[in-house]
């Protein structure tokens, strides 16, 4: 008999998907897998099949064919690529969809980390041996945070100088009086910078 050929299949698809058709120049029969489950990884595979003919005067017969699983499409998809400037550091946040067979996500490269206010090119790429490869192209965006020229309000007792007030001192800078010396002239002064 002459055996199925050019049997293709995906990734994380089942072996009895993989339709088994006689050749018309075999004596009438069917085909059936003697396996069940996935067709495994991409690649070339080969699973046992049993041809049974009609004709009860001929016996079945069990054959080696071979099935060419092509890779399964996965998807990335770019969920966060914007943030405002805090002191640390930031990556593009993505999820991966598409996967089978109960996977996990494949690993993603490409991302970067970046903690400065700027924008920054970035391709996600997946390479991987059951997965076609993927890649998106997107940028990291920190945008740059707003600083008030204005740290608070202070209250200074009678008799107090503006030096005596600690003015507070951060990543983005020191704040200093003017003049340090001066005094209230009044029982309470209140000092809007």
């Amino acid at each position: 008999s002459v055996n199925p050929s050019g049997l293709t299949a995906t990734y994380g698809e089942q072996l009895s998907s993989v339709t088994l058709t006689n050749d018309s120049s075999n004596i009438a029969g069917t085909w059936s897998w003697n396996q069940t489950g996935t067709v495994g990884n991409a690649g070339t595979n080969s699973f046992q099949a049993t041809f049974t003919p009609n004709n009860t005067n001929y016996a079945p017969s069990t054959h080696t064919l071979s099935v060419e699983v092509e890779k399964a499409t996965v998807v990335i998809n770019v969920t966060n690529n914007t943030f405002t400037y805090d002191g640390s550091a930031h990556t593009i946040a993505y999820t991966v969809t598409g996967m089978v067979n109960g996977d996990a996500a494949p690993s993603v490269d490409g991302n970067v980390s970046k903690t400065d206010a700027g924008t920054y090119a970035a391709t996600l790429s997946i390479t991987n041996d059951n997965y076609k490869a993927e890649s998106v192209s997107t940028s990291l965006v920190i945008n740059s945070i707003e600083v008030s020229n204005k740290p608070i309000k202070y209250i200074a007792t009678y008799g107090d100088t503006l030096g005596s007030l600690v003015l507070p001192t951060s990543e983005f800078g020191t704040w200093t009086w003017e003049d340090g010396d001066s005094k209230p002239d009044s029982l309470h002064w209140i000092v809007d910078l």
